[in-house]
């Protein structure tokens, strides 16, 4: 059994959609340039104790300045409880103001 401790990270790794998602558009992978503020996602008590782990892809859509319009999930990590807490960490980050206007953010999850 995976034991309760856990990370819960942002990567500016990870694979890009493929074509036909999104309407055929492919936002780039978000940068470590592109964030100015981070906050991690917190990693669920109840998902470590089952040994849930992740990777959660989010769709940032960006207004003038960087400013967060919305935050979805475009690829889940099969935990609903995961994936809810990738949305709420990366909807207080802030973006720089030349960041493009839609980027995907994966999360991942991962026990040690």
């Amino acid at each position: 059994m995976p034991s309760p401790q856990g990370e819960a990270d942002y990567t500016p790794n990870g694979n890009p959609l493929q074509g036909g998602e999104l309407g055929g558009r492919q936002p780039r992978m978000a940068a470590t340039a592109d964030v100015i503020t981070r906050v991690q996602p917190v990693y669920p008590l109840a998902s470590r104790r089952r040994g849930e782990q992740g990777e959660t892809h989010l769709l940032v859509r960006l207004g003038p300045g960087g400013v967060i319009l919305s935050v979805e999930v475009t690829a889940s990590s099969g935990y609903p409880s995961l994936d809810a807490s990738a949305l709420a960490a990366v909807k207080k980050w802030g973006f720089s103001p030349h960041t493009p206007k839609e980027l995907i953010v994966p999360v991942i999850f991962r026990l040690e």
